[in-house]
This record gives C-alpha cells, structure tokens and sequence, in this order.
C-alpha cells in the first residue's frame, strides 16, 4: 500500500482528516497530531480513526465530558487528546 512507502503522505492525509467544521476541533487535534503521531501504537490509531468516523458535536461532547463520562471505547485517546488542550 502507498501508505506504507510513503508516511510523510499518510500523515497528510489524516492531518486533512483533522479538519474539521470546528475551529476548536481543528486547533486541538491538530496539535494532537503534531505532538502525538510519531507515539501513537497501531491500536491508538486504529482508534483515533474511528474518532474521526464520529460528528462534530459528538466528538466535541466526548473531548470535553469528565474522563470518566467517555466510556471505554476510545477513553484513553480521548484522554491523551486532552492532555494536549
């Protein structure tokens, strides 16, 4: 896969995943990104995929619920995410 040549192109794709139709939500997984990419583990991403896959407002909800409110599905990206805010 051109992935997997290539992750300079990977990371640009999913920096344009980030973008999102909020300014708040583009400024914090932006900075995510450039702090946390390199570290993440195939499963966080994985992870971090299916964050993406979610609407803006629920995304927003779940970044911005106590750490206890997320659930488990996603509970320790969103706190890493956090982290970054």
């Amino acid at each position: 896969m051109a992935d997997q040549a290539d992750p300079l192109s990977a990371a640009n794709r999913l920096r344009w995943r980030c973008r999102r139709g909020m300014l708040e939500l583009d400024l914090l997984l932006a900075q995510f990104l450039d702090t946390r990419l390199g570290q993440l583990s195939e499963r966080d991403l994985a992870c971090f995929l299916n964050l993406l896959d979610r609407p803006d407002a629920d995304l927003w909800a779940q970044l911005c619920a106590a750490p206890g409110d997320s659930g488990a599905l996603g509970a320790r990206l969103l706190a890493m995410v956090r982290e970054r805010a």
